[in-house]
């Protein structure tokens, strides 16, 4: 009875200061996790992927998203009592002697950054996978998790749209732009992300991967993060959306195919389509367009030239104006490409590796019941599809999916015993 009215109290504590002041609503969450630690430890990864997926500025010199991934180390020592292997550890950590290779080469700060990054993200999948071994409760409780996560970003996107660029402690807000993006009179949401390509490839991929785990009564929420995907005004998005859909239609339920028709018919309808065909008055589209063009061109010459072991982390950044037309307008500029940006970084082995682990991880999901592996299969080929727009590896909605991919046979699977 004590430990609930403390669970409660807590709780409500964390809600409160959430909106009063990031700093002691920090304090207080870090309290619950330590309760939790003691009393009921797969409670631990709800607010572990709740600061993970949510993004912030330093607050006491390090972001939520790091203060999630010191908390997953803290529960996975507490917790760890036997160890899986699996193939798709190999390309990790590959992936991570290649970085690491590069920083003791170069040793400077750009590089040191970049491998921290990706090294932790590969360490968050890594502690996920493992911990889900433990206990079936540990991977439903990611699952409900990655839903709470889910449904408050969608939840802060709508209301920014709605009203018109209002948010909550400057969440949502491109740090580059200093305001949200915007298409004609549109804000494009953002929800607890730093810009809106980073929400989208949040909601997409996870919202498409949880459908099989979540009970029939809840499963009708997602219509948030579908919603929140159309205000992000993103083309590559919607195409990724259309896409998932129809290969659900195909090999799930030839219903969707008639839903898709009707919701493709209203979108066209819509002012939004606009987005595909005509740009907007600052040319956001066309700027769009161009961008990437001129990546591709710029990341030609540095693969044709360091194809084996690439240029270094960072380093396409860095060097991007010495090698980009004259005529490009901006200065510096990321690939906006998940390969194409790995290559860049750490050559073809580095490629190779990223393949691997998309590729174990599609096959891992053949290894469940049909429903289970249509959805997970949607979710993987939409998250390779915004990879090809995106430079997701960096980032923990990436490796969510892969994390999810693998645990998910450990106890849905057909014949594998744990």
């Amino acid at each position: 009875m004590l430990r609930k009215r403390i669970d409660k109290l807590l709780i409500f504590l964390s809600i409160i200061l959430f909106f009063v002041d990031l700093r002691f609503f920090l304090i207080s969450i870090t309290l619950l996790f330590l309760f939790y630690l003691f009393t009921c430890p797969e409670n631990c990864l709800i607010i572990i992927l709740l600061l993970t997926f949510t993004e912030s500025s330093p607050i006491f010199g390090v972001t939520f998203t790091k203060i999630g991934l010191l908390f997953l180390l803290a529960l996975f020592l507490f917790n760890i009592k036997k160890f899986h292997y699996d193939p798709i550890f190999i390309p990790m950590i590959i992936i991570s002697l290649l970085f690491l290779g590069w920083y003791f080469y170069l040793l400077d700060h750009t590089t040191l950054r970049w491998t921290v990054t990706i090294i932790g993200n590969i360490v968050f999948a890594f502690l996920l996978i493992e911990l889900s071994y433990q206990d079936k409760k540990i991977f439903d409780t990611i699952i409900k998790g990655l839903f709470l996560a889910i449904l408050l970003n969608s939840a802060l996107a709508i209301y920014q749209f709605v009203s018109n660029g209002r948010t909550i402690h400057y969440f949502g807000i491109n740090n580059d732009k200093g305001g949200f993006e915007r298409w004609n009179n549109f804000i494009r949401v953002s929800g607890f992300f730093q810009n809106t390509n980073l929400l989208l490839s949040f909601l997409l991929p996870s919202s498409m991967i949880i459908i099989p785990f979540l009970k029939k009564r809840w499963g009708y929420l997602l219509i948030l993060p579908f919603l929140s995907i159309l205000f992000t005004f993103s083309r590559g998005g919607w195409i990724a959306i259309f896409v998932s859909f129809l290969l659900l239609s195909i090999f799930y339920n030839k219903k969707i195919f008639l839903v898709m028709i009707i919701i493709t018919a209203i979108f066209l309808l819509a002012p939004f389509s606009q987005r595909f065909f005509k740009s907007d008055k600052v040319k956001s589209v066309y700027y769009s367009d161009i961008q990437r063009i001129e990546s591709v061109k710029v990341a030609k010459r540095f693969i044709s030239h360091n194809i084996l072991i690439g240029i270094g982390p960072g380093k396409f950044y860095e060097r991007f104006r010495k090698y980009a037309s004259q005529k490009f307008l901006w200065n510096r500029f990321y690939p906006h490409n998940t390969f194409v940006s790995i290559l860049c970084d750490i050559g073809i082995g580095g490629l190779i590796s990223i393949l691997s682990i998309l590729i174990f991880s599609f096959f891992h999901t053949l290894k469940l019941e049909k429903q289970k592996v249509v959805f997970l299969s949607a979710s993987l080929i939409s998250l390779f599809l915004l990879s090809n727009l995106y430079d997701l590896h960096w980032e923990p909605q990436f490796w969510i999916i892969v994390a999810i991919s693998v645990s998910a046979r450990f106890y849905y699977g057909k014949k594998l015993k744990v």
